[in-house]
């Protein structure tokens, strides 16, 4: 057996960091896909503006070259207009007009306006707007006039009058382009652009970044999920194996203190026997029973150290688990009887085997064989000229269900815990026979391995049962 250092590992729960950094995550890709799409948002709509922007400047451009002489008359009378009806009226208002509509037929433009630098509007396709005055207030005005650089904005229109009809739900670009003469601002001209098809289609290609960014990051979330499941997954494991090689170590020092306290006793007995034989000469009678009696405390050696390689294999499961095989209660049976008859024949007990279910177990026979004769022997020594029953119930498919049952004087009310514990070595029944104190907690320990239990209770009408069960799952 390998005796090892007792470590100990406090691990802490990993659980719930693990939840908190996953929605931590969550949050954050969350965040920063609207990010993602806001960006994108407004570049896309800075793209649009501009894009929108430079065909009114150039729009403007190719007005103002071609209606020049027609617009410049009325914006030099721009201030000494009093009256908007004679300015409507005037026949190169409607010489304007007239060219204006013609010029821009069939394109998206929406509204064209002309402004004295004043901001006095000299022109508008929309005729009821003509001589109204446009402020400072105007951030893209004033921005035309006073630096000489167009300025435009976008703006959702819920109802907007365009040249002949009215229009509903429109995106609107509107431009201001300062008309430049001899590096002076001499009029303004407003140019509202339709829009709609362009952001419509920005629109639906947002929505489709929108889906395709918020399924890229709940593919990642669930992934990340699915892997910090898996490393709790992991990490409890590892935790598992650091418990059980915790108890392990801690069960391995009781053995090895155990083992020091039984193996002191036969080795002091061995070692006197032997100082008094040797002291003198002794009778060939003497000599024959010291030998016996050093025999007797070799062979308690020997089932100790049995005993404690017994647990030592108990302890490494993976081992262990490739030994599990299907094998028919009969069998077992069989093999328990070259082990235990003698016993049983010695104590003059009666041993009765019922079979009810003879499907086939799955279990590590060597162990099972091994928990079997324990308890046989125990009911061997503290259960002498008793009846022995020994039956293998009905059980779940591949479970182990065997109950054990005998005649003797019974376990002393109150104590039966005890005697599944590792070092109880004095038998507390009734016949207060000594026992190894490791034949019981040798069975349990067998049964758990096999994700089973061995437990005890009083027979009615006198005597003991162990109940063996095995539950592997494969």
């Amino acid at each position: 057996m390998n005796i090892r250092n007792t470590v100990t590992v406090n691990s802490p729960t990993t659980d719930l960091p693990i939840r908190l950094a996953w929605w931590f995550v969550c949050i954050g890709l969350f965040i920063s896909a609207f990010v993602i799409i806001g960006i994108e948002q407004h570049f896309a709509q800075k793209s649009l503006i501009i894009e929108a922007e430079d065909g009114n400047v150039a729009l403007t451009y190719a007005l103002g070259a071609a209606l020049w002489e027609k617009f410049s008359p009325l914006i030099e009378a721009a201030p000494r207009v009093s009256n908007t009806a004679d300015l409507l009226s005037n026949p190169q208002f409607r010489a304007l007009d007239s060219a204006v509509r013609n010029l821009i037929r069939d394109q998206s433009i929406l509204k064209v306006k002309i402004y004295h630098p004043s901001g006095f509007t000299v022109y508008s396709s929309a005729p009821s707007q003509v001589g109204e005055v446009k402020g400072s207030e105007n951030a893209g005005f004033m921005q035309a006039v006073t630096s000489a650089t167009p300025a435009s904005q976008l703006s959702q229109r819920d109802s907007f009058t365009a040249f002949s009809e009215e229009r509903y739900g429109i995106s609107v670009v509107e431009t201001y382009v300062p008309m430049i003469v001899n590096r002076q601002v001499v009029g303004v001209f407003e140019i509202y652009t339709d829009v709609t098809p362009v952001y419509q289609l920005l629109a639906r290609a947002r929505t489709v970044l929108a889906l395709s960014i918020s399924t890229m990051f709940m593919l990642t979330a669930a992934g990340m999920w699915w892997w910090m499941r898996r490393a709790t997954q992991v990490i409890q494991e590892r935790e598992a194996q650091i418990q059980r090689l915790e108890k392990t170590l801690s069960t391995e020092s009781e053995i090895i203190s155990e083992a020091a306290h039984e193996f002191r006793s036969p080795l002091s007995s061995i070692l006197w026997e032997l100082e008094v034989v040797t002291g003198r000469p002794r009778s060939s009678e003497q000599y024959r029973d010291t030998l016996e009696s050093v025999k007797t405390e070799v062979a308690v050696l020997t089932q100790l150290l049995e005993d404690l390689a017994t647990l030592e294999r108990v302890e490494y499961k993976e081992e262990q688990m490739a030994l599990l095989k299907r094998i028919a209660p009969s069998k077992l049976m069989e093999a328990v009887l070259t082990r235990v008859r003698s016993a049983l024949d010695a104590a003059e007990c009666k041993l009765t085997i019922n079979v009810i279910n003879e499907q086939p177990v799955l279990v590590n026979p060597n162990l099972i064989v091994i928990a079997i004769t324990n308890l046989l022997n125990n009911v061997a020594i503290h259960a002498p000229k008793s009846q022995v029953t020994v039956t293998f119930d009905k059980a779940h498919d591949g479970d182990l269900r065997c109950i054990i049952e005998d005649r003797g004087a019974g376990m002393v009310k109150g104590m039966a815990d005890k005697a599944f514990n590792l070092g109880a070595s004095s038998r507390i029944d009734a016949t207060h026979q000594p026992g190894s104190g490791r034949g019981l907690a040798i069975v349990r320990k067998i049964a758990r391995w096999h994700q089973g239990d061995c437990t005890f209770e009083h027979r009615s009408g006198g005597g003991c049962r162990f109940t063996l069960t095995t539950s592997i799952q494969q």
